[in-house]
């Protein structure tokens, strides 16, 4: 380290490799890629307890929605790109809430999601809730001992989830 210090080092060129966050996506709060955790636990097995008992408490949250690329959207932890978010409207959120807590069966289903949803608390505590927007349509709700909880969502849900 010493001998790296010791030089004088001048910048004689630069380039672009690539984006590493898009502005869209820092002014949202949001990751610039996310993985698809509802298809990666169920396809590795894990999927949690089916239909969330208990409505969980939540202070105000974030939106952040991702598009899976069509060659990615079978994979093992399929990678997803930001497209919208940013803070969730109260009502909005009031709704989103009680359709994370809904009873209703897990579907069986074996399509994967083209987009989905992370709602993540702006505080940074409590849990992350993940929401598939097409395919199955299922969430998953990661509580903070590190189980999670699946549940079915719905059109309701989705159209709650739609751009802030």
């Amino acid at each position: 380290m010493d001998a790296l210090a010791e030089p004088t080092w001048t910048t004689v060129d630069t380039r672009t490799i690539r984006q590493i966050e898009s502005a869209a996506a820092e002014a949202a709060g949001c990751a610039q890629q996310w993985k698809d955790l509802v298809w990666a636990d169920i396809r590795n097995g894990d999927p949690g307890s089916a239909g969330p008992g208990t409505r969980p408490a939540a202070g105000p949250l974030r939106l952040c929605v991702y598009q899976v690329p069509a060659s990615l959207q079978d994979g093992e932890k399929p990678p997803g790109d930001f497209v919208y978010g940013g803070p969730l409207p109260a009502e909005r959120q009031a709704g989103v809430l009680r359709a994370l807590s809904n009873r209703r069966a897990v579907a069986d289903c074996a399509t994967p999601a083209t987009r989905f949803a992370v709602l993540r608390p702006l505080d940074g505590r409590g849990p992350d809730r993940h929401v598939e927007l097409d395919g199955c349509r299922r969430f998953l709700v990661a509580s903070a001992t590190g189980g999670a909880q699946l549940g079915q969502g719905d059109d309701a849900l989705v159209a709650l989830l739609g751009p802030v």
